[in-house]
């Protein structure tokens, strides 16, 4: 048997298997693979559409900040105005892509949360370093997702996690404006200030 190919041979896309009206973003079908992968967790018990489902519940009703859930969710979607974003590149808001900070990498929410030198230290110090164990995590989702999933982490892991990162884009932000970079003790003593719950303890991966 034979897959009839199209005469007018249009360009390739992403689509989704399930989604029949639309088209999808290369993000979007990378978030349904990943949701998609996760089955084989150590929780067990969930179906995928009750994972998605389970996850952003969790998210809103964390003890955090609503401001700083809006950053979850965002950073979440990927919609960060971080300098490679896309949309902002398109759109000639910015120039370039490099990190103002290091001046070498593009500023993408990953490097700008984690990958970066200054990030790094942050999340050395928290004792959430990514590098020590050999993780690799290019969308925020992915990491939280982990958490959740993977490691069956409680909300005050996750909380705690949210925090730090946005801690990371405040100063980011604020150094944007003109304002002096903030130690990464600093970062950490506004993420105590912040988070009733303080920092958890147990190991994260």
């Amino acid at each position: 048997m034979s897959i009839p190919l199209s005469e007018r041979l249009p360009a390739d896309r992403f689509v989704w298997a399930y989604i029949c009206q639309r088209a999808i973003s290369r993000l979007e079908a990378h978030i349904r693979w990943l949701w998609a992968s996760s089955s084989n967790n150590n929780c067990g018990g969930f179906s995928n559409e009750r994972k998605s489902k389970s996850f952003w519940k969790t998210l809103w009703r964390l003890n955090i900040p609503n401001k700083v859930k809006s950053f979850a969710w965002n950073a979440s979607k990927n919609i960060l105005p971080t300098k490679a974003n896309l949309n902002l590149c398109r759109r000639h808001v910015v120039a370039d892509s490099v990190c103002e900070a290091c001046g070498v990498e593009s500023e993408s929410s990953s490097h700008a949360l984690w990958d970066s030198k200054k990030a790094q230290e942050v999340w050395r110090i928290s004792g959430l370093s990514f590098d020590a164990h050999g993780l690799v995590f290019p969308e925020f989702i992915e990491f939280l997702w982990h958490l959740k999933f993977g490691k069956c982490m409680g909300d005050d892991v996750l909380e705690f996690v949210i925090m730090v990162a946005w801690c990371i884009w405040y100063n980011r932000n604020a150094v944007h404006q003109g304002k002096e970079r903030q130690a990464c003790e600093a970062i950490l003593h506004k993420v105590k200030i912040m988070h009733v719950g303080g920092i958890p303890d147990g190991q994260f991966y």
